[in-house]
C-alpha cells in the first residue's frame, strides 16, 4: 500500500464513482497539509544550524527605573586613567528632579577592564517615571505642556593620557556588571537619553535553576544593554567648584519601556529544544483542519472510518467550478442534499 493509500483508506467516501473523486480531494488535502508542516519544521531546523535561534520577546513598563553606574576609561587599551593632583574628587553626580538638584555620593573606587579605570557605584538611585508636565529639562517652568524627564549629570576630571585625548565610559548597574561602552571627548559635554533593552539567559544551568528553585528571579542569568544616543559639544573651558577642568556626562531614560528578550546563548542549547517540542504540538493541532473538513460521518465505521465533507469545503469546490465533493455511504448513491430527500446532509 502506498503512502497516497495510507493517507486516507479506500472506502472513507463510499465505493461509487462520487466517493472515489471525494477521496482523491482529501488524500490531496491531507498530503499538501502534511507537506507545509514539514517544509516550516525544516526551515525551523535549517534557521538552528545557520546559528539563529527562538527568541521571545515582550515588552515591560516600568514606573522607575535604577540609574545606571558609570566607569570612566582611558582611551588605550593596557593603560590607566589619570587623576588630576590635588583633586577633591574624581567622579561626581547630580541628579535633577522636579524638586531641583540632588547631590550624589561621589565615592569611587578603581576598576580594571582592559585598562585601569575608575568606577562610580549608583546602584542605590533611581530615575522616575514623570508624567507631563510644564516643565523643562532642567526643571525650569514651561508655558507649554511637554515630557519632563529625571537625568543625572555626571562630571569627572580623570584624563586619557593619550595624545587622542578622548575617554571611554561604561554604563552597567546592579543587575548586570558589564558596561555598554562609548566615548566622549575630554573636557567636552555629553547631553542624551538612554534605552535600557533586556536579555534573560534561557540556559539551564545550576544558578538558573537554584534561583527558580528559590523564586528569586533577580538571580536569573540577565544582561542589559544600554544604548546612549548623545550629542556633544566641542571641549569647552569650563571649571567646577574647586576650579578644575571636567568632562561632563548627562543622561536620562527616552521612554520607561523595556524589551526584554528570552532565548538562549547558543542554538544548540536545552530551549532549542524545548522550542522545537512546542512547535510539534502546535503542529499535532493543525492537524485538527483535517478533522474539521472532513468530519466523521459515522463512529465506529469497523475498519475504515467513514467521513464526510464539510459545509464550507463543499461549497468552495462548488465555487471552484470543481464540482460537489459527495459521499456514498448508505445505499451507495451520491448524498442529495435536497429538501424532499431524508438522507440529506450529515444523515446517518
Amino acid at each position: 500500500m502506498t503512502i497516497w493509500q495510507r493517507s486516507v483508506p479506500d472506502g472513507t467516501f463510499g465505493d461509487g464513482p462520487e466517493g472515489e473523486r471525494t477521496l482523491r480531494c482529501a488524500r490531496g488535502c491531507l498530503i499538501s497539509l502534511y507537506a507545509l508542516l514539514g517544509v516550516i519544521f525544516t526551515c525551523s531546523m535549517i534557521t538552528i544550524i545557520l546559528g539563529r535561534q527562538e527568541i521571545v520577546d515582550h515588552r515591560m513598563k516600568f514606573a522607575k527605573l535604577e540609574a545606571p553606574s558609570i566607569a570612566v576609561c582611558p582611551w588605550l587599551a593596557g593603560t590607566a586613567v589619570q587623576k588630576l593632583p590635588h583633586a577633591s574628587y574624581s567622579i561626581s553626580a547630580v541628579k535633577y528632579t522636579l524638586s531641583g538638584k540632588q547631590y550624589l555620593a561621589n565615592k569611587t573606587h578603581p576598576c580594571m577592564f582592559d585598562r585601569q579605570c575608575e568606577c562610580m557605584d549608583l546602584r542605590g538611585h533611581t530615575l522616575n517615571d514623570v508624567e507631563n508636565s510644564y516643565h523643562g529639562p532642567t526643571g525650569e517652568a514651561s508655558m507649554r505642556m511637554q515630557s519632563y524627564r529625571e537625568r543625572i549629570e555626571v562630571r569627572t576630571n580623570l584624563m586619557d593620557s593619550s595624545p587622542a585625548r578622548m575617554l571611554k565610559f561604561g554604563l552597567y548597574d546592579s543587575i548586570d556588571p558589564r558596561p555598554s561602552w562609548f566615548y566622549g571627548e575630554q573636557w567636552g559635554n555629553l547631553v542624551g537619553q538612554l534605552r535600557l533593552d533586556s536579555w534573560m539567559v534561557s540556559e539551564a544551568g545550576l544558578s538558573n535553576l537554584k534561583a527558580v528553585i528559590t523564586g528569586d528571579m533577580s538571580k536569573l542569568d540577565r544582561r542589559h544593554f544600554y544604548t546612549y544616543s548623545f550629542s556633544a559639544t566641542k571641549p569647552v573651558w569650563g571649571f567646577d567648584e574647586d576650579h578644575h577642568r571636567y568632562t561632563s556626562v548627562s543622561y536620562e531614560f527616552r521612554n520607561f519601556f523595556v524589551l526584554e528578550t528570552i532565548s538562549s546563548a547558543s542554538s544548540f542549547s536545552f530551549f532549542t529544544l524545548f522550542s522545537l517540542v512546542v512547535l510539534l504540538v502546535a503542529f499535532s493541532n493543525v492537524l485538527m483542519i483535517w478533522e474539521l473538513t472532513f468530519p466523521i460521518y459515522v463512529e465506529g465505521g469497523g475498519d475504515v472510518q467513514k467521513r464526510r465533507v464539510a459545509a464550507p469545503l463543499r461549497w468552495l469546490s462548488r465555487k471552484c467550478c470543481c464540482g460537489d465533493l459527495l459521499h456514498e455511504h448508505d445505499d451507495g448513491r451520491p448524498e442529495n442534499t435536497g429538501a424532499g430527500d431524508r438522507r440529506g446532509y450529515g444523515s446517518v
